[in-house]
């Protein structure tokens, strides 16, 4: 048995709480020192069985209490020994373990859509519009040896076939030597994005001002691919940069709750604005209001100098950032509150994804991840007419609400005569799809959307009706 006890200001006495797995069970205790405790008991069953990634119940069950440890000690929770109440070194004191993450750790995402304090801030100027990289969620970590790993967005190690053989690393030596020449302190966590690298293939710049041009095909073609077909596919049409957007730890320091997001990016720019060092570490594009609030002003490290426009709408100033982010084919912006920070919602030990109010997305035209079922036979979407026969007609979209699927409408335009027979087998659903889309209707269904690309990076529970907002 584990306890673990937190101070409270109410009682002369500290909160307790206790675990302990007995085979497939996980048993917790809680209550005051001294006093009467509670207890719950978990009971778990096998997952993946008979696959290579099994998992007996014993261990989805260890697995099942680390999380539930690692929540406690970011809530301010302290290990004891259990026989004397001294406080014992925690093996994961920060809420972090720098050697061995635990899978199922999430660092935060945006806000599908701004809130109205966000949207005050935008309108007077006192936000930034950080570029939204079209690319693939991949945080690092700078272990306690001050060497530096690669992990996907819900901290797997490696890719799922490769599973102790290959590391994510072992594909990007061009961002491994880059990483290795910024002199992290160990104990560091970046949070960043695989993307498209200028510097390797010319398609990748922008005709108008010299800027990475965003490519999601090339990017999921490599990470999907294994470590020498990824490799391959880099020698042939460029290799992968990565761009740096937040810092979550820094020398074991977790920044995320109490520093500045200008402070955190201000440390990150101070590293990486050495352009001829770095070429493949990069940060996104900003833009931030002129002082007279007559303009934006565009601040790269790809551009010697800043660019300057000015507003045509004064009064919705906003409309002009997102017409520039779509006339320059960006996928639109990450909003940030410069002064605020992501207080307890930077990062979560199994779960979701947590959302802090203070960083936002906002695109050019509306988009989002949808579930997507087909099934005509059984009254889930349609079958196609004329030249549509026998394939897809439309399928029905969905968002998930933390319990369950949502209906949002169907789907059936943007789908091209080959995705139209290629998706006609109930057996691909479900399927996630990011979707475009004029607005929402009054009763939260889509108006009048497209499917735009299938994202098979994205899990079922991603697409959560938040994105929906006030309808």
């Amino acid at each position: 048995m584990r306890r673990f006890v937190k101070e409270d200001t109410r009682s002369s006495q500290p909160r307790v709480w206790e675990i302990e797995v007995k085979g497939n069970r996980v048993f917790t205790y809680w209550g005051q020192r001294g006093g009467e405790m509670t207890q719950t008991v978990e009971e778990f069953d096998g997952v993946n069985i008979g696959k290579k990634n099994e998992k007996s119940p014993g261990k989805v069950a260890e697995e099942k209490a680390e999380v539930k440890i690692l929540s406690k000690l970011r809530g301010n929770y302290y290990e004891v020994n259990p026989a004397t109440w001294e406080p014992l070194t925690a093996p994961h004191a920060t809420g972090m373990n720098f050697q061995t993450p635990l899978e199922g750790t999430r660092l935060y995402k945006p806000q599908q859509h701004p809130c109205s304090p966000m949207k005050k801030k935008m309108l007077e100027g006192k936000a930034w519009f950080t570029r939204k990289i079209d690319g693939m969620n991949h945080p690092i970590l700078i272990d306690e040896d001050g060497y530096p790993r690669m992990y996907t967005a819900n901290f797997l190690p490696s890719h799922k076939d490769e599973s102790g053989q290959n590391t994510w690393l072992d594909r990007y030596p061009q961002i491994e030597a880059e990483l290795m020449q910024m002199d992290l302190p160990p104990r560091t966590l970046l949070m960043g994005e695989l993307c498209t690298c200028p510097a390797t293939n010319s398609c990748y710049v922008d005709s108008q001002l010299g800027l990475r041009v965003d490519h999601f095909n090339h990017v999921g073609s490599v990470v999907k691919s294994l470590t020498e077909r990824a490799i391959g596919i880099q020698k042939e049409d460029g290799w992968l940069g990565y761009c740096v957007y937040d810092v979550a730890y820094w020398g074991g320091d977790f920044l995320l709750d109490s520093m500045p997001s200008a402070r955190r990016w201000m440390l990150l720019e101070g590293l990486l604005v050495d352009r001829e060092k770095f070429q493949y570490l990069g940060m996104p594009d900003v833009i931030t209001f002129l002082p007279d609030g007559s303009g934006f002003r565009l601040a790269s490290l790809d551009l010697k100098h800043d660019l300057e426009v000015e507003f045509d709408d004064t009064d919705n100033p906003v409309n002009d950032i997102l017409d520039f982010a779509r006339n320059m084919g960006w996928e639109g912006y990450v909003v940030r509150d410069p002064s605020d920070h992501c207080g307890d919602r930077g990062i979560a030990f199994g779960g979701t994804h947590e959302r802090p109010p203070s960083i936002c997305k906002i695109k050019p035209k509306r988009e989002g991840d949808f579930i997507v079922r087909w099934d005509p036979d059984q009254g889930i979407g349609e079958w196609g007419r004329g030249r549509k026969a026998g394939g897809v007609g439309s399928a029905m979209a969905y968002l998930w609400d933390g319990k369950k699927e949502v209906e949002v409408g169907k789907v059936g335009g943007g789908l091209t005569d080959e995705d139209v027979m290629g998706f006609a087998d109930p057996g691909l659903y479900p399927m996630v799809w990011e979707v475009e889309f004029t607005d929402w209707t009054p009763k939260g269904k889509l108006r009048e959307p497209r499917f735009k690309r299938l994202r098979p990076d994205k899990a079922l529970v991603d697409c959560d009706i938040d994105q929906r907002g006030d309808v």
